[in-house]
């Protein structure tokens, strides 16, 4: 049976596979900006800034407190998203649309930051500082809805342990280990199938190996990576409006 969509509802699944796509595509845009014109910090893949923390502790030229800032504004945003997305799941809200619609917003402000105010190492300047925490908060946003409305799929901001999981994939379907007992990526495969209602049909990937999930996602966040250092280079900060505009029509196409 063919349902027609109705005048105003939304069009586009919270299950579909491009939702994973096109937040990979965000946070790959939106960590090389950072990484590029918030002086090497990133915000979306947090253990890199962690670690770049750690290496400037006794270096006196870096811009350490920006660092700092990134790493406690995400740990801060993180323990507040947390119930706040769990009062949206129990109070029945649209918690996908309402999480993606919030993301823009932080975006959209991590945009006017930059534009607006001068972004430079200084201590506690108000345009860099500003620029970290929004797109902290957007990014920290980002990984938990990933991991409390999205979880049914595939990480958008981890992509080391995509990057092992595309390439385990890969040599499970070379050596045919797939077909043959239960392959190391199954377990992962069946888990994700479980948790979307209806199983692997309703999770929006009927038919999709992993080793294609994980290459699809791991391409938008290179893609995304490209395209912002090139934004950077040759617009500036108003290269932002990409990732900004396509979560904000993602909110509103999407259902829960």
């Amino acid at each position: 049976m063919i349902q027609r969509r109705l005048p105003g509802q939304p069009m586009l699944s919270a299950q579909h596979p491009i939702v994973p796509v096109a937040l990979s595509f965000c946070s790959g845009f939106v960590d090389v900006i950072c990484y590029l014109g918030l002086f090497h910090s990133f915000t979306a893949f947090i253990t890199g800034t962690l670690i770049i923390t750690c290496s400037e502790l006794f270096d006196q030229d870096a811009a350490l407190w920006i660092r700092v800032v990134i790493l406690a504004t995400f740990v801060v945003s993180a323990a507040i998203w947390v119930p706040v997305v769990k009062w949206m799941i129990k109070a029945g809200l649209p918690a996908v649309r309402m999480c993606l619609a919030l993301e823009c917003l932080f975006l959209a402000l991590f945009l006017m930051s930059t534009v607006a105010l001068p972004i430079t190492p200084e201590f506690l300047s108000l345009g860099t500082l500003l620029a970290a925490v929004s797109a902290t908060i957007a990014m920290s946003l980002q990984n938990v809805a990933m991991q409390m409305v999205l979880d049914f799929h595939i990480p958008t901001t981890v992509m080391t342990g995509n990057f092992m999981r595309f390439i385990l994939t890969i040599i499970e379907k070379v050596t045919g280990e797939a077909e043959s007992g239960k392959p190391h990526g199954s377990g992962l495969k069946e888990a994700s199938a479980q948790k979307a209602p209806g199983g692997p049909v309703a999770s929006g990937i009927p038919g999709t190996s992993g080793a294609r999930r994980y290459g699809r996602s791991l391409a938008a966040f290179i893609g995304g990576a490209v395209l912002g250092a090139g934004c950077l280079a040759t617009i500036g900060f108003w290269g932002l409006a990409l990732p900004t505009l396509l979560l904000g029509a993602m909110a509103l196409l999407t259902r829960d």
